[in-house]
């Protein structure tokens, strides 16, 4: 496998990661997919499939982000600093940095419901709940909730690998409406609530 590279096995060792030589494009043979080969702002594509050839804000939401005595909360997530989407949780040494799935709240809004660092809480939509443990930041805007993504427990053998013990994905819908030029559904800003497990 090393072969092509040049390396010894003791090379690689000490170097102990492979990189792909980088090739870049010089400009006149276009560097994005785009009939001029160049960044548009103006889509000329978007414009003859009847869209907006330049990009506009319009709401999408069918929440509205309105305010919910029963899911008064709203629910996101972003990139785990620790893993790659939904893998590596079997890797200890990952697994000893981040080893349970956390959702984030403002200490102010964890006050008010009653909850505190390191509780075990639920987190639910109108499409059902997962199980998380409780982290506090007091960055965040006390009308968010940030919940980390997908399965989380390879070394739970039984019932699947308990995929729905933790796993935001299921608290999300695919239902419509979604967005007329991408065809994305609705994956932030959703109205949930957050209780003591």
């Amino acid at each position: 496998m090393l072969k092509p590279s040049g390396l010894s096995w003791e090379d690689f060792k000490q170097e102990r990661i492979l990189l792909a030589q980088k090739e870049y494009k010089r400009n006149e043979e276009g560097i994005f997919k785009t009939p001029s080969g160049k960044v548009e702002l103006f889509s000329r594509q978007l414009e003859d499939l009847g869209y907006s050839p330049m990009p506009l804000f319009e709401e999408l939401s069918r929440f509205r982000f309105e305010d919910s005595e029963e899911f008064p909360l709203l629910l996101f997530n972003g990139k785990e600093g620790v893993y790659m989407l939904t893998g590596y949780k079997h890797v200890e040494s990952l697994r000893d940095m981040k080893p349970q799935p956390t959702v984030v709240l403002n200490p102010v809004a964890a006050e008010e419901l009653g909850l505190e660092q390191g509780n075990w809480v639920y987190i639910e939509t109108k499409k059902g709940r997962v199980k998380q443990v409780l982290s506090l930041d007091p960055d965040l805007d006390p009308r968010l909730v940030h919940a980390s993504f997908g399965w989380w427990f390879p070394e739970e053998k039984d019932g699947l690998y308990q995929f729905r013990k933790s796993n935001i994905n299921i608290l999300t819908e695919s239902d419509p409406p979604y967005d007329w030029v991408t065809g994305s559904l609705e994956l932030g800003g959703i109205p949930c609530r957050v209780y003591r497990a």
